[in-house]
């Protein structure tokens, strides 16, 4: 399609409407005065109600709005593109059926990098995939399926994000569908909601799940977010092969859901490792706390409450530092279930256990 420059900075760019099995390759656009504020509604470019849109090899340098926007289309595919200064979202489905996307680079953007969103008023359409995506500086989320149903997110990495670095949620204010069947798989985040360009920054975390179905968090690295490393409230989440460090709050932070953890690391945390509270359930199998509570005055390496039902594997508690910051087990209030073994592999003192739940265990 060539290159487009737009001499208005505050209005939308290219739009198309409908039609059928659309291939476009090689859009670039530009502007002749870059946007400095947003503009709702006013993206650069947008797709409208289509099906079978293929779009490739795209590099669209400033919007008023959002980069690049598909609204209510089905089976719109994106490969191989560069969006970067967008005033809102990076790469946006809107109520989209089975939007995908591949190799895909935002940079500066003052809303979500990459977004699947799904909203009650609109049509019930469902499905997304997107794999290689790079979030650069969002002044929002990095990844968010917002929702949003039967969407995978793999091979992702997150840079610097005011906003959570990947986010699952069910939100009230924008009226959104719930959504589940939900997987985010190997990444990569690295400051997610720890930077301070925008309102709320420093004060997020590196996954966030909120109020959601099934979601399942697979093979994710976090380093300095923040907030907390993993934060779960009030859904049915499986977290496994991931690991959070460099942590100002918890680790691993899950509340009033039920949970499954498995083969998970949290290190240098300055809260609590893995903090559980008045879930219905949680499952973890090997969890390791390395080098945790380094300003929680508790100590707690880890701290279960007020949860129906405990069924743990394996804690290691793994603390080198003189003196030991991390190094208490507790489980407090009602609760049937065991701790596990715990194995004590503080450096400078013994593992203590704070059980008032009388949950079974066993010490190595």
């Amino acid at each position: 399609m060539g290159q487009h420059q737009f001499t208005g900075s505050t209005t939308r760019g290219l739009v198309f409407r409908g039609g059928t099995g659309a291939r476009l390759y090689g859009l670039t656009t530009a502007f002749v005065v870059q946007p400095t504020e947003r503009a709702n509604a006013q993206e650069c470019v947008t797709f409208d109600k289509t099906t079978d849109t293929y779009l490739e090899h795209v590099h669209v340098d400033g919007s008023a709005a959002a980069g690049v926007v598909f609204y209510q289309c089905v089976r719109p595919m994106v490969v191989d593109a560069t969006i970067v200064n967008a005033m809102a979202d990076g790469l946006n489905f809107a109520n989209c059926l089975d939007g995908r996307a591949d190799h895909i680079t935002t940079v500066d953007t003052g809303d979500d990098g990459v977004a699947f969103g799904n909203v009650a008023t609109g049509p019930d359409n469902t499905g997304g995939l997107a794999t290689n995506i790079s979030v650069t500086r969002s002044k929002s989320r990095g990844v968010a399926v917002v929702g949003q149903r039967g969407v995978t997110i793999r091979d992702v990495s997150i840079d610097t994000t005011v906003g959570h670095g990947l986010y699952c949620a069910y939100e009230e204010s924008w009226n959104t569908r719930t959504p589940t069947d939900v997987h985010f798989e190997r990444g990569r985040v690295v400051g997610g909601g720890a930077w301070t360009a925008a309102a709320g920054g420093g004060t997020n975390c590196g996954v966030r799940v909120n109020a959601s179905g099934t979601v399942s968090v697979c093979g994710i690295t976090v380093d300095a977010p923040g907030a907390h490393g993993v934060f779960l409230t009030g859904s049915t989440v499986t977290v496994s092969d991931t690991t959070v460090g460099n942590t100002p709050g918890s680790g691993f932070n899950v509340q009033g859901g039920t949970y499954v953890v498995d083969r998970v690391v949290a290190e240098s945390t300055s809260g609590i490792g893995l903090y559980v509270s008045d879930c219905q359930r949680i499952e973890y199998g090997t969890t390791t706390l390395r080098n945790t509570a380094i300003t929680h005055a508790t100590r707690y390496a880890v701290n279960v409450k007020n949860t129906g039902y405990v069924f743990g594997d394996r804690l290691w508690i793994h603390d080198t530092q003189q003196p030991a910051t991390g190094y208490t087990v507790a489980a407090a209030g009602s609760q049937k279930g065991s701790l596990g073994v715990i194995v004590d592999r503080v450096d400078s003192r013994d593992v203590v256990i704070e059980n008032s739940s009388g949950l079974s265990f066993s010490q190595i």
